[in-house]
């Protein structure tokens, strides 16, 4: 089969975006020539970096993965293509050859063992079994029964509560983790205008998530990657951001940004910047939870995206982020992690008296595609009011999993941080606080702490 694997690669090289469908019928792995693997890995490489793929940009990529690929032998590849709209079958083809490399290799290693009295014929059964479950050639469908499904869902709550485990992604504002769980498999867009703050609490969900040894995939659409490290590495050490980037920094906080900066050397992050689709942010998104774990997808922001190749011609604006919205609540669900996508907030909420915002401030950003959406709000810029600096309102407009309202929050301007107004009532306090179900009551708790009736 190794012309079904060099059709396939012409294919790649002359329509690079069937990465995408071919990416869900093999991985690399399925070629059986190390050159072969080598090309297929440059051209997935150069899509999800937004590199145009050429016999050039191959080889050179290809290098990176240990294997000199000559041009010559690129440009035979597209010469020799049959049929570039044929990527899928070809792709299919070589899976087929894999698995029964794969079968060839399984079933001979057991006939080894069935020939060796002092092996358990038990085990060695339960081996071949796994290997002809390896070697499926579908895709695995779902039992028609939903019972099992039930009991492993319960299971599973059973266990977290037990190991204090969560399924979701916290966001570190306590309030806000209370009423709006960043869940898996869901979709959360974050609205604000420019300078409220969006970037800021996408920054700090990664970094308290990091500190939980969760893995984070960030996208910067918006700033590069130095800068949004800066961001990251100035909240966590607490110093003014403004004086980070100009180079103004006191000794005290210089000395704190050091310490923060070595103990983040290694943290567990990945933070990309560049020009992305929500097609290619699939594919790295995928890569990533192959190779790393993935916990959480960030992407900054919405209306920054490529827009989405099955739009052509003419489109509206309100299509291309109807379109990336709906991709990014796929990616959620099939990777079953929660993405967080930051929006900008349509500019006309500043018509209407005290500026708040609405649902339909975003019904142009994908709204219908997300279950929980989220803006931030601060009164103080729109007032001026100064007993409402400081302050800020995460503001829940909508969320399938409960309910609606608004969350109040600290807001430090100069570190661009977030913060929960009651974090002193964290620790061991804090289950005792989610107890707390009257307004009447919460304020008892204010005034004389927590006693028990």
């Amino acid at each position: 089969m190794a012309d079904a694997a060099k059709a396939l690669l012409g294919a790649l090289m002359a329509y690079p975006d069937r990465i995408y469908t071919v990416g869900e019928i093999i991985d690399p792995d399925y070629f059986y020539s190390d050159g072969h693997k080598a090309v297929y890995r440059a051209i997935e490489s150069l899509v999800s970096q937004g590199i145009s793929v050429d016999h050039l940009a191959v080889k050179n990529e290809a290098k990176k993965f240990g294997v000199e690929v000559p041009v010559s032998k690129l440009v035979q590849l597209t010469d020799d293509m049959p049929s570039g709209e044929n990527a899928d079958y070809y792709a299919r083809l070589v899976r087929e050859e894999y698995t029964r490399r794969l079968l060839r290799s399984s079933l001979k290693d057991a006939i080894g063992e069935i020939n060796d009295p002092a092996k358990d014929l038990n085990e060695v059964v339960g081996t071949i079994q796994q290997s002809l479950s390896q070697a499926k050639l579908s895709d695995p469908r779902r039992p028609a029964s939903v019972y099992p499904e039930i009991a492993e869902v319960w299971e599973n709550y059973l266990d977290a509560n037990k190991q204090e485990t969560l399924d979701w992604v916290t966001t570190g504002l306590i309030d806000v983790d209370k009423q709006a769980c960043l869940a898996q498999g869901t979709h959360t867009i974050v609205g604000a205008s420019p300078g409220e703050g969006k970037t800021s609490l996408g920054a700090q969900i990664l970094r308290h998530n990091a500190k939980q040894g969760k893995r984070v995939l960030l996208f910067t659409l918006e700033q590069t990657r130095k800068r949004m490290l800066q961001k990251i590495i100035s909240q966590e050490a607490g110093v003014v951001h403004r004086r980070f980037i100009t180079g103004t920094l006191t000794d005290e906080e210089k000395q704190a940004i050091s310490k923060t900066a070595n103990e983040w050397a290694n943290a567990n992050m990945c933070v990309l910047d560049g020009r992305w689709g929500a097609s290619e942010i699939r594919l790295r998104a995928i890569r990533e939870q192959q190779e790393n774990g993935l916990d959480c997808v960030i992407v900054d922001t919405l209306g920054l995206l490529k827009k989405p190749e099955e739009l052509t011609g003419e489109i509206k604006e309100r299509s291309v982020y109807d379109t990336n919205s709906k991709l990014l609540q796929d990616l959620a669900i099939e990777l079953n992690v929660p993405v967080v996508t930051l929006a900008h907030l349509n500019r006309a909420r500043f018509s209407r008296p005290g500026a708040r915002p609405i649902l339909s401030d975003i019904r142009e950003a994908g709204e219908q595609y997300c279950d929980i959406a989220m803006f931030i709000y601060h009164e103080f810029f729109v007032t001026g009011e100064p007993a409402m600096e400081g302050i800020a309102e995460l503001i829940v407009a909508k969320n399938r999993d409960g309910p609606a309202g608004s969350i109040v929050v600290g807001w430090d301007g100069p570190t661009t941080t977030f913060y929960s107004i009651d974090t002193r009532y964290e620790g061991p306090q804090e289950k005792q606080w989610r107890e707390v179900e009257s307004e009447d009551e919460k304020q008892r708790v204010l005034a004389g702490g927590i006693q028990n009736d």
